[in-house]
Order: C-alpha cells, then structure tokens, then sequence
C-alpha cells in the first residue's frame, strides 16, 4: 500500500479501486459538494477558477456533481486557490 494509502480517495486514477464503489463516490460527492459551496461563497465562478488553476470548467463541473474524484495535486491545488482546508472538504459534517 505504501505511498498509494495517502491517495486513497481523492485520486482518479484508479488507485483506489480496491474500495467499496458507493465509497469512492461519497468522498467525490463530499469533496464536489464542499468546493462547490465554498467556491459559491467566495463568489467565484468556474470560468475564474479554471483560469488561475488551469483546470477546465467541464473537469470542474463535473467534481462539483461528484461524477469524478479530483487528484491530490487537483484538490490541494483548488483548496489553495480558496484558502480552504482539503480535510475541511471531505468531512461529511461540513454538508
């Protein structure tokens, strides 16, 4: 398991497709459903969002719905961006 513990859920790549399928999604869901809602209150659109990380809107929608689950540099990059904690985003309490 090694260093693919540390990427557990926020990976895409399929390093943790060893997981129960409805879990991989929740943390995707919770993750999109807490940058969306922090993105919102900071008043920042997707199109600014993608044009200071250089994530296109359509990836970013698509995290925000939960249908994908960003990479760690993805997530680390996009909490950056919004001064968020990447442990803040993918608590459940914070839904």
């Amino acid at each position: 398991m090694g260093s693919n513990r540390n990427r557990l859920f926020l990976c895409g790549d399929g390093v943790g497709a060893n997981l129960p399928n409805n879990s991989s999604r929740m943390m995707a869901g919770i993750f999109g459903k807490s940058f969306n809602r922090t993105r919102k209150a900071m008043g920042w659109t997707r199109a600014e969002v993608a044009k200071f990380t250089g994530i296109s809107t359509s990836s970013l929608g698509a995290i925000e719905r939960g249908e994908v689950s960003p990479r760690l540099d993805v997530a680390v990059k996009l909490c950056t961006l919004l001064g968020a904690d990447i442990g803040d985003m993918i608590t459940p309490r914070n839904l």
